[in-house]
């Protein structure tokens, strides 16, 4: 039986991988899957019922420091392996630095993901990665810069977001389940990708943030704890939820998003709720394609957030064709070794 073995590090891959874990385990390979304890990662995978390890935390926001982490968390891995006693024929991650420094030291043919150009880790993860694989999107550019070449590349056709929305059952307002009131437009709001943000003063988030708390119900989404409770304590009117909620529900419900990062402003865009991004840095070309689409739209000023209820609910994506590439890819590497 093929073993595989999958590395989360970051909460959104939870959701991502989710599928893939299932279809594979379908195909009757056998799966190990170790986690990172950072944000909501550890939580999202017990409430989706996933078999995990947890291995390593989060190391900081100071480059020296999560050069420490890198080295440390994957000096964790390896001995982890090293614990499990059995082969693994395949290491699987969304460009999980640690995991594809750990497995290429082991031997492991490595297999990473990625769908943001802006990421200069892509630097290590691309060139060390037997195999990348990226939504057709991603700038071309990129790959010949982060060392990956044209034989090393998979492209799938669509978004990241689509291998998990794409059975997705909104259920009852889930809104309403949360105890919001609907008096107003409904905001998801989630923090940027700053884990120090307190010390940065009133930014153009934070502009934003006291243009729409009179104006709609907020439930805002903070990073770590640490965020939680800085945000807590300037905003106790918003909604701020202790553990992970269901975040592809509460997006199809609300009436607007608002993000500093990507992945929730694509499920938002994905399930047809108007997505605003107040990211900072150079716009991925997913990013792109959803703004060519009019799917998403980014902002530097809170004047530009329209602040209303939507008029219809929706979901804008087509059936599992991003599962099913993507779960090809993977069998095809599972042929080379």
């Amino acid at each position: 039986m093929p073993h595989i073995w999958i590395d989360l590090a970051n909460s959104p891959q939870v959701l991502f991988f989710k599928p893939i874990v299932d279809e594979l385990s379908g195909r009757g390979i056998d799966i190990t899957i170790t986690v990172r304890d950072f944000a909501q990662t550890v939580s999202l995978a017990r409430n989706l019922g996933l078999r995990f390890s947890i291995v390593g935390t989060h190391d900081g926001r100071s480059r020296f420091r999560k050069g420490v982490g890198l080295l440390r968390r994957a000096y964790q891995l390896v001995n982890f392996y090293r614990k499990m006693g059995r082969k693994v024929d395949l290491a699987l991650s969304h460009n999980s630095y640690h995991h594809i420094v750990a497995t290429r030291f082991l031997g492991i043919r490595t297999v990473t993901m990625m769908d943001f150009e802006g990421q200069r880790a892509n630097h290590l993860a691309f060139r060390l990665a037997h195999r990348v694989i990226v939504p057709i999107h991603f700038k071309r550019e990129y790959l010949k810069k982060y060392g990956a070449g044209e034989g090393k590349v998979r492209f799938y056709d669509g978004l990241k977001e689509e291998v998990y929305l794409w059975n997705f059952q909104p259920g009852d307002d889930y809104i309403s389940q949360l105890g919001i009131s609907r008096d107003r437009p409904v905001a998801v709001v989630r923090t940027p990708p700053d884990y120090a943000l307190y010390h940065r003063g009133e930014g153009p988030f934070h502009s934003i943030l006291n243009y729409i708390r009179e104006k709609a119900r907020v439930i805002l989404l903070p990073r770590t704890d640490r965020q939680r409770e800085w945000f807590l304590s300037r905003f106790p009117e918003f909604y701020i939820p202790e553990d992970a909620i269901d975040g592809p529900r509460a997006l199809y419900w609300a009436d607007f998003s608002i993000s500093g990062g990507g992945t929730m402003n694509r499920e938002s865009a994905l399930l047809g709720t108007p997505a605003y991004s107040t990211f900072q840095g150079e716009k991925p070309g997913v990013d792109e394609y959803l703004e060519r689409m009019g799917m998403l739209r980014y902002v530097s000023s809170p004047e530009e957030i329209e602040v209303r209820k939507k008029e219809k609910y929706r979901v804008l994506v087509q059936g599992r064709k991003v599962l099913n590439q993507i779960v090809e890819f993977i069998m095809e590497e599972l042929k080379v070794v």
